[in-house]
């Protein structure tokens, strides 16, 4: 019988990860997991309790700790104790290092607990994101602008990580769209203000 800690459990996660990428959860098969591995089916489900326990057990570590990067960059960004490069720099470093999982979460988890990942690191986002908007004279009726200015910033990390780039690229061109995020955020900000012929600071 297998013991828990042995090679075949990682090998189950090393093929499962792939399976999952390739085919998404639903489509995804036991049967071809297990026959790549080696192994019986039975294999699976001596480790796993089911078909989602191994899904979670493949991201559950990324997506906690994907979220705990997204929570500490945004308290950082809110208080100062960081900047935006530093962050930036910080977040695709981790996502560099976790694209499988990450694409997984984004693409393939249809119909498990993280169906609705992205929508809470969106929610991550836009609450800290919220907090420059009024500081610098947003109103809370003109909002949905945050929801969008959120969700292209995210699609900008996710971009790097389908790209063939190295990672060196990577961090230089999340400092740039860092810097890019800075300066147009001043800019919408200040076009805001003309429109709604107010001022800030």
């Amino acid at each position: 019988m297998y013991e828990e800690n042995s090679d075949v459990k990682q090998r189950l996660i090393t093929i499962g990860r792939k399976e999952f990428l390739e085919q998404g959860y639903v489509k995804a098969s036991m049967r071809n997991i297990s026959a790549a591995a080696n192994v019986t089916t039975g294999a699976i489900y001596f480790f796993f309790h089911n078909k989602e326990d191994f899904f979670r057990a493949i991201l559950d570590e990324t997506a906690t700790d994907w979220k705990r990067h997204l929570q500490d960059y945004a308290e950082s960004e809110i208080n100062g104790s960081k900047s935006s490069a530093e962050n930036d720099r910080e977040l695709i470093t981790f996502l560099f290092n976790h694209k499988e999982e990450v694409r997984i979460l984004f693409e393939k988890s249809e119909g498990t607990v993280y169906e609705g990942y992205r929508e809470e690191l969106c929610e991550i986002l836009e609450n800290a994101f919220m907090v420059f908007y009024k500081r610098f004279g947003g109103r809370e009726e003109d909002g949905n602008i945050v929801k969008i200015v959120v969700r292209m910033r995210l699609q900008g990390y996710y971009e790097l990580l389908h790209g063939d780039y190295t990672m060196e690229q990577a961090i230089k061109y999340t400092e740039l769209l860092a810097f890019y995020g800075d300066s147009g955020f001043a800019g919408m900000m200040k076009k805001y203000n003309e429109m709604h012929g107010s001022s800030v600071g």
